[in-house]
């Protein structure tokens, strides 16, 4: 029996208008002042994205320094491409980023929307389930920060969850629309981050599976071609462009280290972080499964595999960037999330259900009580999930925005006070760059291929395991080195002949006539 029939169009009104109110005042948030200017900042490899699309819309070709070879230091294609449309506004350093983080918060706007219709689809004689998953995804604070710090999670589960839509309504009938749309959002996922591939070749089986069954071969043959034709086309564009058939940041993070350290160390993230905020979804989804075979349907089972592929995939490459710090999943694992709390608004539907047909005295109660019953499950669901980390946010604001705050204020110093043919060498290889308008060199190698397909150093933690200075400082020369970072500051007091360290832990090679001393020496924090 029903709860009750879908809520009124009111109702999502208010979430998506609740919101946007959070997202605004998330972002307000993360702005900050230098001098009289309010800046913004997108989270540091967010910003090596930004490098890319300014240089890109200014001319210069999709290269990390203007004027040099291209080199893929980046993974996200079109995200970037949509970063350089953001560029050609012509707003000022100090807000591109602003206008990232709200093309983000609209993205998190119509995903909700996805959400709710995907659940009113497997649940359509219930209200609970479309509203819950909706308000869940709504706020879960993953979700929200991957997206609102300017990565590309938020249309990538766009997309995604559009995708899934139209394949599960595929299993109703095929129309060459529903193939159309289906191949154009799967094209667009696939340009915005190849890594959508495992989520995107399982909605393509199923897909083939329908239409063998329903003498559809034809539409999926198109599909099949189109994507196949996009990821050819995508690879021959990186061999071309950048000499490389692979990324850059591919040899960093994956060669180098055994693959069991990997899975190793991506089994440790996904256990002891990404548990942490969705075990509890996990388990009711796992005990509802348990409890109500029926629930057990080729529709639901494609969306828990939607999911699990997304943590299969964080594990196999040893995880994702700040995960401890954020807390909960990471960035793979969020895009798969949606779809288990899609499940899990199911599950607690079909466990009220059963709560009314055992207890028929108070069921007109419950129907009386409904909206309130929902606020409260989805105010302890929220808790439970991401309550911690909203609480986290409310005293301390974003987590490692006050890191992101420092290397851009770095970059402001380091451009007002050097001249333009300046090089500097980062370890944080996104705000310092773009906000300090110089040449880089990358001391961790996301834009290097010397140290990228070089041997790991330390550590296991993919993308901050590879460093060579003796290439990167006593050869490359670089006139600034703007960061410190683990032994950095050891080699570089070995080589007090040719580089000085500020007082405010900038090193500046004594010899370098392109810095002004005293301007750069200034407090920057």
């Amino acid at each position: 029996m029903p709860i009750r029939t879908h809520p009124s169009r009111s109702f999502y009104i208010g979430l998506l208008a609740l919101a946007l109110i959070f997202y605004v005042l998330f972002i307000a948030r993360t702005g900050f002042k230098i001098g009289e200017e309010v800046y913004f900042t997108l989270v540091d490899d967010a910003m090596i994205s930004m490098r890319y699309a300014r240089n890109l819309a200014a001319g210069h070709g999709i290269v990390w320094n203007a004027g040099e070879s291209p080199i893929q230091g980046y993974t996200n294609l079109g995200w970037m491409l949509t970063m350089a449309l953001l560029h050609l506004w012509g707003l000022p350093a100090s807000k591109i980023s602003l206008a990232v983080m709200a093309t983000s918060a609209l993205l998190l706007l119509l995903n909700i929307l996805a959400v709710r219709r995907i659940t009113e689809h497997l649940s359509p004689d219930s209200w609970i389930a479309p509203a819950l998953s909706a308000t869940l995804v709504a706020f879960y604070f993953p979700l929200v920060y991957w997206s609102l710090r300017g990565l590309e999670v938020g249309i990538l589960s766009l997309l995604v969850n559009l995708a899934t839509l139209l394949t599960l309504r595929m299993a109703n009938g095929f129309t060459w629309k529903s193939t159309l749309l289906f191949s154009l959002l799967a094209i667009a996922a696939l340009c915005i981050r190849l890594d959508a591939t495992p989520q995107l070749f399982i909605l393509t089986a199923v897909i083939g599976v329908y239409g063998v069954s329903r003498k559809k071969r034809l539409h999926v043959v198109c599909i099949v071609l189109a994507l196949a034709v996009v990821f050819l086309s995508l690879y021959v564009f990186q061999t071309a462009y950048f000499g490389e058939f692979l990324p850059n940041t591919y040899y960093l993070k994956v060669t180098g280290l055994p693959f069991s350290e990997r899975l190793q160390r991506g089994w440790g993230v996904f256990a002891r972080v990404a548990l942490g905020d969705l075990g509890f979804s996990m388990a009711v989804v796992a005990g509802g499964l348990l409890l109500y075979k029926d629930t057990a349907t080729p529709k639901t089972l494609l969306l828990l595999a939607l999911f699990a592929v997304q943590c299969a995939y964080s594990i196999y490459v040893g995880g994702d960037l700040s995960e401890y710090d954020v807390g909960g999943a990471n960035r793979f694992i969020t895009q798969g999330v949606p779809f288990l709390f899609v499940m899990f608004g199911i599950m607690v539907d079909r466990l009220l259900r059963d709560l009314q047909s055992l207890k028929p005295s108070i069921v007109r109660q419950l129907d009386h009580t409904s909206l309130p019953l929902f606020l409260f499950l989805s105010l302890a669901a929220l808790f439970i999930i991401s309550g911690q980390q909203w609480l986290v946010w409310g005293l301390q604001n974003a987590p490692v925005l006050e890191s992101d705050i420092l290397r851009v204020k770095v970059g402001v110093l380091i451009q007002q006070s050097t001249d333009e043919s300046t090089t500097v060498a980062v370890h944080a290889a996104g705000q310092i760059p773009y906000f300090s308008k110089r040449k880089a060199i990358d001391l961790l190698g996301k834009n290097d291929a010397v140290i990228a397909k070089g041997p790991r150093v330390w550590g296991s933690q993919p993308g901050h395991n590879k460093w060579n200075y003796e290439y990167s400082i006593l050869q490359l020369q670089p006139d600034v080195v703007a960061d410190e970072w683990l032994f950095s500051r050891d080699f570089m007091a070995a080589h007090t002949d040719e580089y000085e360290r500020l007082p405010n832990g900038i090193w500046i090679k004594k010899a370098s006539t392109l810095v002004d001393r005293d301007s750069l020496s200034q407090d920057y924090r």
